[in-house]
């Protein structure tokens, strides 16, 4: 089901696994500007964990499913 911002049941779970296309594994730590009405200017971004390295990073949330699959 692809994400829809208006749905929050579409959005992809806290602590959910995904693997990059390129092979990296990630777990969804959590959401910033979610409450925002200003989504052109600050959209919801998602922001998530690489497994291997413990460093963190986050994208537009419409973007999310571009290049990740869900694995948990």
């Amino acid at each position: 089901m692809p994400i829809d911002l208006a749905d929050r049941s579409t959005w992809p779970k806290i602590g959910s696994t995904w693997e990059h296309r390129n092979g990296n594994i990630y777990h969804v730590v959590m959401f910033a500007n979610r409450a925002n009405e200003r989504q052109e200017k600050y959209p919801t971004t998602i922001v998530y964990r690489n497994v291997n390295n413990q460093e963190d990073y986050s994208r537009k949330l419409s973007d999310w499913e571009r290049s990740r699959t869900w694995l948990t």
